[in-house]
Parts: C-alpha cells; structure tokens; sequence
C-alpha cells in the first residue's frame, strides 16, 4: 500500500495579505479581529460572518490595484466610508471578503474657482469639502447630509442623501458633474467631460450620462475614487422661519407649497413624536458651539449676543410644543432677497393654518451643521433606526397617515418591545417629499455606536441586554414601513440589501442593469448582494 502524500493547504488569506501589504504598506492593512468586526456592521445589521481583511488605500493609484488582487484572489469587495448606513449596504455576505475604508483618500485634490469645480478623493467628508471651500467663498449646491462630520463624499454617491442645500438644489447626485472609478478588473474609467482625451471633469453631460450609472448603485458598480461637483458662490444672507401646525396634513400641505415655490435652502419637519425624542436628549440650544457660532455669524457684537441669547431663551419653550414643526432656512444675495422669500414662506404657512414660532431650531442647525452623531442613539442610549422614503408631493399626508394608522395599531407590542417612534420630513427640490419614520427601543449597542457616538452621551445611560424580541418586532415593523411605501411607488436612497429595488423593477430595466453589472463585475465581487443583484456562486 503506497503511503498518501500530503497535500499543501495553500492559506489564500495570507498571500492575499501579502499582496495588499506590498501594495499600500503594513500599516494599511489589517487583521485585528476588533477592527474587522467594527468594519464588518452597520448601524442596525449585523451579519453572522466578519471580513477577513480591513484596508486602506490611500490614493486611487492604490485603490486600482487593491481591487484587481482582491477580485482576482476570489475575495469579495465591500466599500465602506463613514459607516452610517442602516440598510445592510456594506456589510458582508461571506467571511472571504476584503472591508476597503475609502477614510485614508480624503483629500480635495482642485478647487477650480474659475472654472466653477471641485474634485475630492471619495473618503473626504462632507464636512472636511465645507471646511475648504468656506474659506473660499464657495459652496457645492448640495453640500451634505446631517451626518457629515464622517459621511464621506463617495458613501453619499454611493447611496445619495439629502438635506443641506436639497430644499433649492436635490440630492448629492444632482451636483455631481464627473466621477473616477475603479471596476472589478482594477481599470479606471473617468465620466463626463473628464472621458474625453485630455478632458477636464467641469460638465456632466456628453452622450449617455455615464456618471449616473455609478450613483446611488449602492456601490455595487464600482468602486468610487474621485468625485467633481460643480461649485456655487457662498450665499452671501440667510434667514430662518419656523413654524407649527396641528395636523400632519397642514405641515405636509405647507411643505410641498414651499418646496413648489422654491423659497428654503432646507426645509424640514419633525412630528410631535421626533421632537419629543430630540429634545429629551437635551435642549437644541444647550449645544453651546452652535450657540457660539449664531453670535459669531452675526454682523456685529450686540447682535450676535441678542440672538444667542433668544436661542437660549426660545429653547426652552420648544421642549413644551407638541404641534408638527417646520423649519427653513431662505439662502440669497442680499437682506432683500432673502426677506422676500422670507415673506412669501410666511404666507405660504398662514395659508396651510401654520403659525409662526421661534426659529432656535433652524439657526442652531445651520450653525453648527455637521455636528456629532449622537443622535445614532436614543436620548437614554437606546438603539435606534429610520426608515425612509421619496413620494410625490400629492401622496405624502396619504403615506404619513397610514403609517401612522400602523403604528397604531400595533400600539400594544410598541408598548410592550418599549417601541417609540417619530418622523422627520423634508423637500427635495421642487418635486420630492421625504418622509422618514424613526423607531428607538432598548438593544445592547454595537462596537460602531460605541466608537462614534461621544463618550459624555453614553456616561451615565442605562447598559441594555440584548434584545432579539424588540429588534425582530423592529425589523417586521420596517418592512411593514416599506410596504406602505412601495403602494405609493415610494424611491429609497441607501438602498443597500433592505429595499425592494429588484422587486419593483420593470423586466427590461431590470435585465439591462444585470448586463451593466456584468460587464462592469463580472464575476459578482464588488458589494454582492446590493441592489437586489444575486451574488455570483462561489467556486
């Protein structure tokens, strides 16, 4: 009998390692079992397997080959920059897979002032392109979400995202004029303007628009390396109005009105039940920074103290309202341009029975616009998770209404699970109504709520159990959310593995976008599973 010969096991890991580490260097890559679980959940998802690999490139150089060695390994590529998501948009289907943190490329690489762009690496902030281009006296039209003091530029393409600048302007995508991107083989491919020979990223539209293919794909396209938007003057004023109402139809009424005539920068709402969450979680006017920043925003010493100090007083008779708020802030050229919208708005709510309140809110979020992301968690350190979606603006009090009739009537496992909820709304350009119910119940917290939410938040705040009863009552309750949504035809941004994109497509889309991602990733490596796009079988 001939004795067997042993075979070798090759470990596909460690070269792969190897690899990546003669690519960015020792110190960008890692295998630390904490960082790949931190890397490895989202917001609310937690899947059952952890990335074997955590990397970080850092130029788009780098990035190109990261992803060739990877795909070629037989890795699957996940993509993640800040980390906000709540809809499973990054997090991995299967342990043979590499986490690339876009954090290390976050560089504005050319504000070009005459020519009216700016390019970034697609791991910069929102916060970090505000911060620059401030001092210039620019602006992007849309110019980030409320989570932008870690939501990167190429997270935003990736999934969109609305709020600052989206009342006028729309979303992320709708300032975008070029974007740089590395496909599953490591090519690089340039859209718009930046596609022609020699070309410069300025404008987006030459042929097909190419650059659209890649946003909001939930990065299941491509991996995003550079980003052009197109650059505004700063606006020189701004006001700010609040207003309550009594009913969800007046505030959603008066919404669309305003979003009609186009007169708020921003224009936002939050329900009886959101305000409730936000306020116990302390004043809006304790956030001394945001205080400081409405005197210092003034045009003189004596102003600037009388409107920090009414922020200071009107905040504490907010706490007590319990109507639906709306908020908006007017941007212009002069005191009189921004005073006229500022008047029409106020005409625009009397109309929709809204009486004007004290605007704290408002001004606080506009001074301080990229603050901490405490608000990941609940007032007492519990878990938390929004659902969202984009109606028309004759459907949205029909969608508020019903779901509000559904958390009704699940009034007494809501009371049972300690279920709270509420809702923030807001506009997108002049045809977009986002409505977005948020749900807060005691869960233990997961390693991302502990590494980004401020420790003085957490000191003192209860240590919750795990939770599975509550969390599957949440769950069931989301998709009951989304039901509601897709008989309105809702659109989702964050799309991830939660919406039911491949559900609600039209076969001939749907079959041209399989071809699309197949041409671009063939063999189903990067981001598997977004979109709906069934992940490929694994030799």
């Amino acid at each position: 009998m001939t004795d067997s010969i042993p075979v070798a096991v090759v470990d596909v890991t460690s070269i792969l390692v190897a690899q990546l580490i003669s690519i960015v260097g020792a110190s960008q890559v890692s295998t630390d079992l904490t960082l790949r679980e931190l890397y490895s959940h989202d917001v609310f998802y937690r899947p059952d397997c952890t990335t074997k690999i955590v990397i970080s490139p850092r130029s788009s150089k780098e990035l190109a080959a990261v992803v060739a060695a990877t795909t070629i390994a037989g890795f699957d590529i996940h993509v993640r920059g800040g980390g906000m998501s709540y809809t499973d948009a990054y997090t991995p289907l299967r342990a043979d897979s590499v986490m690339i943190d876009m954090t290390a490329m976050n560089r504005v690489l050319e504000v070009n002032e005459t020519d009216m762009y700016v390019t970034v690496e697609a791991g910069c902030t929102w916060a970090e392109l505000n911060t620059t281009l401030e001092s210039k006296g620019l602006r992007t039209p849309f110019w980030g979400p409320l989570s932008g003091l870690y939501s990167t530029i190429g997270g935003g393409l990736s999934q969109n995202n609305a709020f600052f600048g989206s009342g006028t302007w729309g979303t992320t995508s709708e300032s975008l004029t070029s974007l740089k991107v590395v496909l599953a083989d490591g090519s690089i491919i340039d859209t718009g303007s930046a596609s022609t020979q020699g070309g410069r990223p300025f404008y987006r539209f030459y042929g097909p628009d190419m650059t659209g293919l890649f946003t909001g794909d939930a990065g299941a396209m491509g991996v995003k390396a550079e980003a052009t938007f197109r650059l505004i003057d700063r606006p020189k004023e701004s006001g700010f109005l609040s207003f309550a109402f009594e009913s969800s139809e007046d505030s959603a009424a008066a919404m669309s009105a305003l979003s009609r005539a186009g007169v708020g920068a921003e224009v936002f709402g939050f329900d009886p039940g959101l305000t409730a969450i936000a306020m116990s979680r302390g004043n809006w006017s304790d956030n001394l920074k945001a205080v400081g920043d409405i005197a210092k925003a003034q045009k003189s010493i004596v102003a600037g103290v009388r409107e920090a100090a009414k922020t200071v007083v009107a905040g504490k008779s907010i706490v007590r309202r319990q109507e639906f708020s709306l908020h908006l802030v007017c941007d212009g050229r002069s005191e009189a341009a921004v005073n006229a919208d500022l008047d029409l708005a106020r005409t625009i709510a009397a109309n929709h029975q809204g009486k004007e309140i004290d605007n704290s809110i408002a001004k606080v979020i506009r001074a301080a616009p990229f603050g901490p992301v405490d608000s990941m968690l609940g007032p007492n350190g519990e878990r938390w998770v929004p659902t969202h979606g984009i109606v028309a603006h004759s459907d949205a009090p029909k969608v508020w209404h019903e779901m509000y009739a559904l958390f009704a009537a699940n009034a007494e496992q809501m009371d049972t699970h300690e279920v709270t909820f509420g809702f923030l709304t807001c506009t997108l350009a002049s045809n977009g109504f986002l409505i977005e119910p948020v749900m807060v119940w005691p869960d233990e917290l997961y390693p991302m709520h502990r590494h980004y939410v401020r420790a003085e938040h957490l000191d003192g705040a209860p240590v919750f159990a795990d939770n599975p009863d509550a969390r599957a009552f949440v769950t069931e309750m989301r998709q009951k959310l989304i039901k509601i949504f897709s008989k309105y035809h809702a659109v989702h941004f964050q799309v991830g593995k939660a919406y039911p994109y491949r559900e609600h497509r039209k076969e001939a889309l749907w079959s041209l976008i399989e071809t699309l991602k197949a041409s671009v990733d063939p063999t189903g490596k990067i981001n598997p599973g977004c979109l709906g796009l069934k992940p490929k079988k694994t030799q």
